[in-house]
């Protein structure tokens, strides 16, 4: 029912005492005159009413929120599984609270090598296996994926490496899981956040064999990819069904020739806006190697080369690129 449908007039007892104090007929100041006798009585039914339209909202939002079966419409989950010993529990509960149509980004904090698998199992369940169903989540919804150590951000860097060195979140192992998984998200995932883990150059090799074809934004700073890596992600920048927008590399271990090979690939990329490469172990050679060849990116509008050793020596070929950057700002 209506809040309103529930409205009582006041009580016969407060009109005899409203008339008895008010002459009606002189108006509406008679009346105010009467209110501090009626005022008390008039919050609590007005109070009674607040609370009865806070409680028909709160009845509503939770019926839009939830499907006829109970699930929860929950377009972008975020979820914690940090320190958590029985990620098969956390698992069947995610399956079975969501209404997965619905979801169109999901983010998964604090997974490991050993429990990646079986988390991503209850989202993401390619459909060439036996027990793929109607009743699996339906992930070809999901475009933003990410899969962190933390949610803390910079914080986290520093309480990462002196609780766990720099081996916490996912390694090479759990990142051939997760592209292992990524077939059936194919066709709708835009954004990959891979970023505060410890993937590695056998991470890189992996995601080139996986690339995601509509891939726009992937995320990958705070890692510990290398040359080689860099090589195997410029082989798979150089795919012509590249999309890629932004690429974040910081604070990866790359050095001159890995930034090289990735400025080399990004070059070729008409719609790179925005490209990480600052804490990288960058001299000045590289990045006038690495300058260079952004030149050929005219949608750049984003560079971080910051907390790199570069010297005197490199400003050069930096002004050179900022001077002729359409839209590097």
């Amino acid at each position: 029912l209506s809040p309103l449908s529930l409205m009582k007039p006041l009580p016969l007892w407060v009109m005899c005492r409203l008339g008895a104090r008010a002459d009606l007929g002189a108006g509406f100041a008679g009346v105010l005159s009467a209110l501090p006798l009626v005022g008390q009585h008039l919050a609590e039914l007005l109070t009674g009413l607040s609370g009865l339209a806070i409680g028909a909202t709160c009845r509503a939002g939770a019926g839009a929120l939830h499907t006829k079966g109970g699930l929860r419409i929950w377009p972008h989950p975020s979820i914690s599984v940090a320190n958590c010993p029985q990620a098969s529990e956390v698992a069947k509960a995610i399956r079975g609270a969501l209404a997965w149509s619905s979801v169109r980004s999901i983010a998964l904090y604090g997974a490991t090598d050993a429990t990646i698998s079986e988390l991503l199992g209850s989202i993401i369940i390619p459909p060439s296996t036996p027990s793929a169903s109607s009743s699996c989540p339906a992930s070809e919804g999901i475009a933003a994926l990410r899969l962190r150590c933390s949610a803390k951000g910079c914080e986290s860097a520093i309480k990462k490496r002196n609780e766990f060195g720099d081996f916490a979140g996912l390694g090479d192992v759990g990142a051939r899981q997760v592209f292992a998984r990524l077939s059936p998200l194919a066709g709708a995932l835009r954004s990959l956040d891979l970023a505060w883990n410890h993937l590695g150059d056998g991470a890189m090799a992996a995601l080139r064999c996986a690339w995601p074809t509509k891939l726009r934004r992937l995320t990958l700073d705070w890692n510990a990819i290398g040359e080689d890596g860099a090589a195997s992600l410029a082989e798979a920048l150089q795919g012509p069904a590249t999309l890629l927008e932004s690429l974040d590399l910081r604070s990866n271990p790359l050095g001159d020739r890995g930034v090289a090979t990735i400025c080399e690939a990004a070059s070729r990329l008409d719609g790179l806006r925005w490209l990480g490469l600052g804490e990288t172990s960058l001299g000045d050679d590289g990045a006038r190697a690495a300058m260079r060849s952004l030149a050929g990116c005219v949608a750049l509008e984003g560079l971080d080369i910051g907390e790199n050793p570069l010297t005197d020596g490199a400003c050069e070929a930096v002004a050179r690129l900022v001077a002729i950057a359409p839209r590097l700002r």
